[in-house]
This record gives structure tokens, sequence and C-alpha cells, in this order.
């Protein structure tokens, strides 16, 4: 399969090596197995006829839904992966497709709609060809004309009468699909988004268009201290849980979130070394041979000297010490 592998690293490089050493890493194991890399050293933002409704104060956190969207907007992967600059690959002959066959297993069905959602893609880009009463209506009914789900999958149940909300995506394209459309994990107090992988399909495309809207104008979302995983909880968590507290009879089949979600353990993505393992007894330690190692919240616990540190100690793990030592860089 076509994957990417997403990430912005915009790090001050007299501060910290690690914008370097994620990109190192990346080049490598993209390199051993065939997937091309999108890094970014500044937050981008993606630019459409809603852009301007952005905060222009919006913390650089959100900047991955902007890579995500604009890495989908190309039309050139099956799946875009999303790895946050201080996440190292350590287990480099684990394959993404493992963890896709994984994901998959309880519904491996593919929408195929790879076409549509190019399709998709250029309407919205050329937006609207006279200028509507309620632009955000028009983007909301050109994703309505797109958006489809199957649930045939027996494996989960879907709220038959969940809550709605168009404006926040709270709509049966949300609520009904079973495909695995995202891939993610969680760290103990709720989704992580710092790993994660994005089926290309028009689902997804709705999915992080919501999450984006959720800064438009003067959003409390915007400035909250979880930023797009609150977004992001909002569509795959909450009206789940609302529709199951409504309705035991729901709640006794109900997962408790989307299905289109295939949720990962920690140990699977996102393992943490002990230094922010042990301040945070819900986060799982990293141990040799575990896939992907986190450093997420080090600077909580520690220094930028110590942390850097800890990045260069796990980097050279996995690479050779003699061939990076005339990197100017390191």
């Amino acid at each position: 399969q076509r994957i990417a592998i997403v990430t912005v690293c915009d790090y001050d490089p007299t501060q910290t090596p690690l914008a370097r050493l994620s990109k190192l890493n990346r080049d490598a194991y993209a390199k051993l197995h065939g997937y091309d890399i999108v890094m970014y050293d500044k937050a981008p933002l993606f630019t459409d006829g809603l852009t301007y409704l952005t905060e222009k104060t919006r913390p650089p956190a959100w900047s991955k839904v902007d890579a995500l969207l604009e890495t989908l907007a190309k039309g050139q992967h099956d799946w875009v992966m999303w790895l946050d600059c201080d996440s190292f690959f350590m287990d480099t002959e684990v394959r993404l497709e493992d963890l896709l066959g994984i994901a998959q297993s309880r519904c491996p069905k593919d929408p195929g709609d790879g076409e549509r959602l190019n399709e998709l893609v250029r309407k919205w880009k050329a937006g609207p060809q006279q200028a509507p009463d309620d632009l955000l209506e028009w983007y909301d009914n050109l994703l309505d004309s797109y958006v489809s789900w199957d649930d045939s999958c027996e494996s989960l149940a879907t709220p038959a009468d969940a809550p709605s909300n168009r404006t926040l995506g709270w709509a049966d394209w949300l609520f009904k699909e079973r495909r695995v459309q995202l891939v993610a994990s969680e760290d103990g107090l709720m989704l992580n988004t710092g790993v994660m992988l994005a089926r290309a399909s028009v689902w997804s495309w709705a999915f992080f268009q919501k999450v984006r809207w959720m800064t438009f104008g003067r959003s409390p979302v915007t400035q909250h201290p979880w930023w797009e995983q609150t977004a992001m909880v909002y569509l795959l968590q909450f009206p789940f849980v609302l529709a199951a507290a409504s309705d035991p009879a729901v709640a006794a089949k109900s997962q408790g979130y989307a299905t289109a979600w295939s949720a990962l353990g920690q140990k699977t993505i996102n393992g943490y070394p002990p230094l922010v393992s042990s301040a945070l007894l819900t986060h799982t330690t990293f141990e040799p041979g575990d896939f992907i190692v986190s450093f997420s919240g080090c600077k909580i616990y520690s220094s930028q000297e110590v942390c850097n540190q800890l990045f260069l100690n796990y980097f050279f793990q996995v690479r050779s010490l003699p061939a990076l030592a005339d990197d100017p860089a390191l």
C-alpha cells in the first residue's frame, strides 16, 4: 500500500537536535519499507475558502490537522500516518501494514473511494462558483453529498439514536461507519493523537475538516491544553458516551467510541521512556523490542538538556554513531 509518514518539526536547532534526529529516523525507516516522508519544519496552514476563520492565535499543535489534510488532498496515498516529532521508530522490522492488518481484523472492508475523495477535494479547493449566503453551510452540503458509510460488519454495534449536531459532525457518517478509517491508541487518560494512521478516504477528509472547524472563530476548544485531541474526543467518543448513557441497551453493546476508530494498545504504537511513564502511571513504559517510543511530556518532568540526552540515547540505539559523527546538527 502507498503510505506517507507526516511530521511537523518546528523546533529551534540551537536548543535541541530533535528535528534532525526525527528526520534521520524517519528517512531510514521509510527507505527500508518504501514509504514516503512528508516533513514540515514550520507549522503548515491548510488553505481553502474557510482559512480566514482560523484563529490567528491558534497553538502550533493544531498544525498536524492541516498537515494531514494537505497530504490527503494530494491523492497519492492509501494511508497517511501522523507521527509527532518527538517520537522515533525503534523496531524498524515492523511494517505499518502489520499494524493495519491488526487494526482491520474485525472489519477488513476497504471503502475504495479514493477517486471520490479526489473529486471532493477538487470541488473543495475550487469553492463555490457564486458567493453563498452561508459559506460554512456550502462546505457542509458538499461533505454531505460525498460521505457514505458501511454498517454491514457485525462485530460492533453502532448507536441507533445518537445525538445530532451538524456543525460538530455528529451525523450518520460518524455513527454508522464500521469500516476502519482511523487507527490510534490511548494513553490511559484519553485518545492519543501523537501516533495515528488515517485512511485516504472521504470519511477521513470529513473527520479532519470537522476537527479543524472547531478552531474557527472564537472557539473555546482552540486554546484547550489538549488541543486537537479534545476536538477528536468530541467526535470519536463524546457523542457515543451520550448515546450509551441515554439507553441501557446501547450501553450493553457499545464500545463507547466510534467504530471507525480502531484503538490499538499503547504498547503497540506509543510506549514512553521511564522518565515519563514513571510520572504518569497511565502511560505504558517503552521496552526494547517495542515499535515506537514517544517522548511526549518529557519537558514537563525534566529540563531541555535532559530531554536532549534522552533523544540522543534512544536515537543511537537504532542508528550507528560513527556513521553520523560528522553531522553538524549532532
